[in-house]
Formats: structure tokens, sequence, C-alpha cells
């Protein structure tokens, strides 16, 4: 076993360490049937990938993939960052990691870009709802697929994904817009 002549040396071990506890759930040594579980919902914002665009991904599924990443962050009214999120505050994050700057307010997002019908929506598509919370448009997610969008849904869900033919989203749903990086 190598030794470290000081404490700096030692120390660089520790992110190692940690990284390969909790990358996966390991065996504790000496027992055959004790399991440390892999720890569930602990985020940063170094644990959202910065997944570089592929060549084969296309904006949309690059975007979705992106904002995927982001499901089981804490919800927070105003929240831009890693302690919790707000809708508009969520897509305009998943957007600056695209290279694209929008609006931080959900209804300035909704003037940008082109509208596209529901029937016509792609990953990475932003659809907007109203009255929600306030009248008018009031929140916004991103498409995914399927028909469903990742939002940053209230302060008892966080970050979830829900499927666009919910009632609640059928009765507020407002349009969709497709953004392109300039």
């Amino acid at each position: 076993m190598k030794q470290y002549p000081n404490v700096v040396d030692a120390l660089c071990l520790v992110p190692m360490v940690l990284c390969l506890l909790y990358s996966s759930a390991i065996a504790v040594p000496h027992s055959t049937s004790t399991i440390i579980p892999k720890p569930v919902n602990i985020r940063s914002s170094a644990s959202v990938a910065a997944t570089s665009p592929s060549r084969q991904m296309s904006r949309g599924d690059y975007l979705a993939k992106t904002a995927l990443n982001y499901r089981g962050y804490n919800y927070r009214f105003g929240g831009e960052g890693p302690r919790g999120y707000d809708c508009s505050g969520l897509t305009q994050t998943v957007y600056r990691k695209y290279g694209m700057m929008i609006p931080r307010i959900a209804v300035d997002q909704f003037h940008k870009g082109a509208p596209i019908s529901k029937d016509k929506l792609m990953t990475g598509d932003l659809v907007f709802f109203k009255n929600t919370y306030k009248s008018g448009i009031s929140h916004v997610g991103i498409f995914v697929g399927e028909g469903k969008f990742l939002h940053a849904a209230s302060t008892r869900k966080g970050v979830i994904v829900s499927k666009l033919s919910e009632p609640y989203y059928i009765n507020r749903y407002a349009g969709a817009r497709r953004l392109t990086k300039e």
C-alpha cells in the first residue's frame, strides 16, 4: 500500500472514495448479506451531467436529455439553482446549458421562438400553461417525448415528468414554442 507523506496527498483520495461508495450499491466487507443501498435524491449542481451535444442527437433530444437530469430537484419559487428551481428558472437553466439565452419569466419565454401545434411537438420544445397560480401564462415545461414534459411542479412534488394528457394540463394548455439557436 502506498504511503502518503502529507495530508494533501491523502485528501486527494477522499472524492474518489466517496464516488466509489455512492456510485453503486456495494457489499460491506466480512458480510454476505448486508448491502449499502445507493443514495436516492441526492442532487447538487455538480451531479447534473454537462452532456455535450452529440452528432447523433438532435437539438431537442439534447435539451430533453439534459432536462431529465433535473428530475428530483426541489421546487423553489423564484429558484434557478441547485437549492431549487421554479418552472421558468428550470427551462432557462437547461437552455443555457445548450448555449441559448432565454428570458427568465414564463410569459416572456412564451413570446420567443416559433409557435408549434400540439400534434407537431418535438423533444426540447417549450410547453406553456395558463391560469395555474395566476391568470395568463403562468407555467412552462420542456417536452421530453411520448406526450410527456418535465417541469418544476410545486413545493410538494419538485421537478417531475407529467403527461400532457392529464386533465389539469389539458384544461390549462396554452401552446408551445420551438426555439432555435441564433
